[in-house]
């Protein structure tokens, strides 16, 4: 009765494979926008690089990052009528500063994914804010009152 963890298996990457990295994003406003943000890359070959900086967003859906590492995002404003503010799943070296959104949410940050590591919040949110997913190690993520 005991079942052997199924290991995942990624296809090779080869020049069919997209590539997206080095992407920056400064000093945007939108508003009625139905989803904040929405980079989604690939288990084999994540999107590299992420800058946004100084952004806000008034939308439906808050912003999803799945299948990408180094992500940095610093002073950016989320206003989504549906919780999670941002959701991060399989991320890796990630570092939010003075991000901000609608406090009633129930939770602002979701973390989900078995293969997410070193994610850093700089945020005044709690804890009770953070929801990781059952498969997502605790210790990966650092949570820190800006001073």
């Amino acid at each position: 009765g005991i079942t052997q963890p199924r290991e995942e298996v990624f296809p090779p990457v080869d020049e069919t494979t997209p590539t997206f990295r080095n992407i920056y994003i400064k000093d945007v406003i939108c508003s009625k926008a139905r989803r904040a943000m929405y980079f989604y890359g690939l288990p084999e070959h994540h999107i590299e690089n992420v800058n946004i900086e100084n952004v806000t967003v008034h939308s439906q859906v808050g912003a999803e990052l799945m299948e990408s590492e180094n992500i940095r995002l610093k002073n950016v404003n989320i206003y989504s009528e549906q919780a999670p503010a941002l959701l991060l799943r399989n991320v890796k070296n990630v570092s939010v500063e003075g991000f901000n959104t609608d406090e009633s949410l129930e939770t602002i940050f979701e973390i989900a994914g078995s293969r997410s590591q070193n994610i850093n919040f700089s945020s005044s949110y709690g804890a009770d804010k953070l929801k990781t997913g059952k498969e997502t190690q605790p210790d990966i993520v650092k949570l820190n009152k800006p001073d």
